[in-house]
């Protein structure tokens, strides 16, 4: 079975094709295009176009996993840093024969913290996670600690958000737009204090989040 993952932001979207096999992930090919289009449509229209002839023919995906930058109502994802929404109904029409799941790009970056992915993932503080775990980082001891919630959070052309709570088959992700939350500067701190009133007359209004970090 063929299955295709997609990551749509703001500024690029990433497709990448996978066949299921004997309880195998194997990558097939994977391709990035500029989310700069006027609808989805479009955008979709231009992953067909580009898609290299030699690579297995993309119409072949069975599940579609699609993750975009914005919160998900009733199988719709109005993208809030593009002019367009992504919408189950018109993937559907490019990909008739397919189960699709729509959700939002952090909830599935929470879920991965879930998959043999994270286990090889770097750490960027080696000092910080060794203290964690003194026996060094493994396969087997993920970077948090077991049945405690995971804040996944990154800056790119928005910021996104979401908390994975594990508990075994029943974990569940919380997604978020913390990115369009007000900043919280700390008003005693003169330097933040006078870089929070400088974005603000900017901006002509309060610093959210992702207008400090993106």
């Amino acid at each position: 079975m063929e299955l295709l993952a997609a990551d749509i932001g703001g500024t690029n979207s990433r497709f990448s094709l996978f066949s299921y096999h004997d309880g195998k992930l194997a990558l097939r090919g994977s391709i990035v295009v500029s989310s700069q289009v006027e609808s989805f449509a479009a955008l979709l229209d231009k992953l067909f176009t580009c898609w290299p002839v030699e690579w297995v023919e993309l119409g072949r995906a069975r599940m579609l996993a699609f993750a975009a930058a914005g919160p998900v109502r009733d199988g719709r994802i109005e993208m809030t840093n593009a002019d367009f929404a992504e919408d189950e109904e018109q993937i559907r029409s490019f990909f008739p024969d397919a189960a699709v799941r729509l959700m939002n790009d952090f909830e599935a970056q929470a879920w991965a913290c879930l998959s043999p992915v994270f286990a090889e993932a770097e750490c960027l503080m080696p000092g910080l996670c060794a203290s964690a775990h003194p026996a060094g980082r493994s396969a087997e001891v993920p970077v948090f600690e077991a049945g405690k919630p995971v804040a996944v959070v990154g800056a790119g052309t928005g910021l996104g958000a979401a908390w994975l709570m594990p508990g075994g088959e029943g974990s569940f992700v919380l997604p978020s737009e913390a990115g369009h939350v007000p900043f919280p500067f700390d008003a005693s701190d003169a330097e933040e204090a006078g870089f929070a009133a400088f974005l603000a007359e900017r901006l002509g209004a309060q610093p959210k989040a992702g207008q400090v970090l993106s």
